[in-house]
């Protein structure tokens, strides 16, 4: 029951980062929970030097934390002021590379979206009309990757109301920042109409290009 206390998608990267752990140990003869600080610090410095970044050590120690039972001066995986010395060396060491320019422009993808073969929608072909709904639809809405995975298109989980569309995720869908006392809501995003009066920005509307996705896909 405590396991379930963590996402999926925690648990699978826990347990793959444990059976690395459990593969540098079992030659030394060293038990998981009861691994000391030096040895553990060993492991870290091990995967610093393949190359990998703080965060993905970072998240090792989260890992090994889980089922480690603690060191002999009551301090834990998480709070041991030497392993939290050898992160931050590490991160000196290897501090992280900022970009100087972004991955991708927003604007370059909208104006692409707005011409073939994405527009006119009519004669877009169901593979471009999905691609461009499900981009507007995340832009729109800001939600998880996860979020969209658990949108369907079955009865009562898309309503149009008004001026826009509700969207209402799979019940059974767990949001990462869901809590005991916070439940993510549903999905509203309204028509482009309601904010701009431009005949041409109709062509970024995540609703039209809703309706046009849900009308080409009912065959």
């Amino acid at each position: 029951m405590a396991a379930d206390a963590r996402r999926g998608t925690t648990a699978a990267t826990y347990d793959s980062r444990l059976r690395k752990f459990d593969q540098w140990c079992r030659p030394r003869q060293i038990l998981l929970p009861a691994a000391s600080v030096t040895q553990i610090a060993e492991f870290l410095l091990s995967l610093f030097g393949e190359g990998k970044q703080v965060s993905t050590i970072r998240n090792y120690r989260s890992a090994i934390a889980a089922i480690h039972q603690g060191f002999p001066d009551g301090s834990t995986l998480s709070n041991n002021p030497y392993i939290a010395q050898l992160i931050k060396g590490m991160a000196n060491r290897r501090p992280q590379i900022r970009r100087l320019a972004p991955s991708w422009g927003l604007s370059a993808v909208l104006h692409a979206l707005a011409g073939p073969p994405y527009e006119p929608m009519a004669n877009a072909s169901l593979a471009a009309l999905t691609k461009k709904t499900l981009f507007l639809v995340a832009v729109a809405s800001a939600r998880r990757r996860s979020c969209l995975h658990a949108l369907s298109t079955k009865q009562n989980h898309i309503r149009f109301e008004g001026h826009g569309v509700r969207m209402v995720p799979d019940p059974s869908f767990i949001a990462k920042n869901q809590t005991l006392t916070f439940l993510p809501g549903d999905i509203f995003i309204p028509e482009i109409k309601t904010m701009s009066s431009v005949a041409e920005d109709k062509r970024w509307c995540p609703v039209r290009a809703l309706k046009w996705y849900l009308t080409r896909q009912r065959s």
